[in-house]
């Protein structure tokens, strides 16, 4: 009797405990499966897309949490679950390409992100987004000179943009354009020719994105849609104004050394200015009445600027008391001037002289209009001939000469006096 109580003792004990022994062994099995199981430790997303961020949990006394931390560090609960005995999942669908955050839906920043799990079970995992950014849009050309043409397109949404690149046919004609070039949603860059560039020019946009915050590295767009825009060719230098010469009045009639005033009276040296800066045949001036006087006409119009003091295009003095004077000037010198032994004046040149035209840089032609001028330069000449010459030459001046010849002269006479003396004297007794 004993033994069969002992015997119903332990089936008692055996069914109470081996099912409290399996309820651990359960509790033990879904805790230990409990794990970030999506996305996978390291996954690298390159373009936008759709996918499940997902963690099992087992047996809980506390709230089973899922957190999702972004690449510039900020942290956001995605999905959480009440405790329970029985386990389960937490899932959040996350799209790279419309990311729910604070600022609203925008494209998730490149970087790492890290994925936590805590509650019914512990865990993080991480994963890669490294996207290109989206091709600019509404790209438009306009011109703002021969030289320069401007460039603007609408600022993408991607948060971590860093900058953009202009670019013609192969070629980035504008380069380091940053963040600054935006004002709103619309930025622009200015396009600077070195030399004309008129004619036809076709433009395209290439956005710039970090590939993780605080990185140099970035990734290029595709280019955008081309935008073209004609650059008009530059309107042609002014030509330069012609001006008009000043027309010089010969004097009048030529007065011969010993003639008085009444024999022949000078014209108006000054003549008569010519036109104004527009170009003006001027009038020369008249000389004043006499016997020898003359009436001589001032030179044509030319392409020289005015000189002088400015007159009308009928060729009146503006200042009529200076032409007096001029006036009076020349009567009196042209009277007085021979006879002090003053040689005549010449003649005052009709026209202002030709400029010559401009010439290409590198040649070494006269820029005046005068002839050539021949200079002659007597060098003296060095060594044993030329000391020669030199002796000769002094021996045969004509001033050397004839003091010389003078002085041999004179001791010849000298010793022929010298000489009738001494035989005067011999003969005496």
């Amino acid at each position: 009797m004993t033994t069969s109580r002992s015997g119903l003792r332990r089936a008692v004990t055996g069914a109470l405990v081996l099912p409290l022994t399996g309820l651990v062994l359960v509790a033990t099995a879904l805790a230990a499966s409990a794990a970030v199981t999506a996305p996978g430790n390291g996954t690298v997303f390159t373009s936008y897309s759709s996918f499940t961020i997902s963690a099992d949990y087992g047996r809980s006394t506390s709230e089973n949490r899922l957190t999702l931390t972004s690449p510039s560090g900020s942290t956001t609960t995605i999905a959480t679950a009440p405790a329970n005995l029985s386990g389960g999942t937490l899932s959040w669908t996350m799209d790279t390409g419309c990311f729910t955050s604070s600022g609203g839906c925008v494209p998730a920043p490149n970087g790492t992100w890290t994925v936590t799990q805590s509650g019914g079970g512990t865990g993080t995992s991480t994963f890669v987004t490294r996207i290109a950014p989206k091709a600019p849009q509404s790209v438009t050309a306009s011109e703002v000179s021969p030289r320069e043409a401007r460039v603007s397109w609408r600022k993408g949404d991607e948060p971590d943009l860093t900058g953009w690149q202009v670019v013609e046919g192969d070629t980035v004609v504008k380069d380091g354009i940053g963040r600054s070039a935006c004002e709103g949603s619309t930025c622009s860059a200015v396009i600077t020719y070195a030399v004309d560039g008129s004619g036809a020019h076709t433009y395209a946009v290439r956005a710039l994105r970090s590939t993780a915050p605080g990185s140099s590295s970035t990734i290029e767009s595709p280019l955008s849609s081309p935008a073209s825009v004609t650059l008009s060719a530059p309107a042609p230098s002014p030509e330069p104004a012609s001006g008009g010469s000043t027309g010089g009045g010969a004097s009048g009639g030529d007065t011969d050394p010993g003639t008085t005033p009444s024999d022949g009276a000078s014209g108006d040296p000054s003549g008569g200015s010519g036109g104004s800066a527009g170009g003006g045949t001027g009038s020369g001036g008249t000389g004043s009445p006499g016997s020898g006087g003359g009436t001589t006409s001032g030179g044509g119009g030319g392409t020289a600027a005015p000189i002088g003091s400015g007159t009308s295009s009928s060729g009146e003095t503006a200042d009529a008391k200076a032409v007096a004077q001029r006036k009076a000037f020349a009567l009196g010198f042209s009277s007085f001037g021979p006879k002090l032994g003053i040689p005549k004046l010449p003649p005052l040149p009709q026209q202002a002289p030709a400029i010559a035209p401009e010439l290409a840089d590198g040649t070494y032609e006269p820029t005046l209009g005068f002839e050539d001028q021949i200079v002659t330069e007597e060098v003296e000449a060095t060594g044993p001939t030329a000391a020669v010459r030199n002796v000769v030459g002094s021996a045969l001046d004509s001033e050397r000469l004839a003091t010389s010849t003078a002085g041999a002269l004179l001791l010849l006479l000298a010793g022929a006096h010298l000489r009738r003396w001494l035989g005067a004297t011999s003969e005496e007794p």
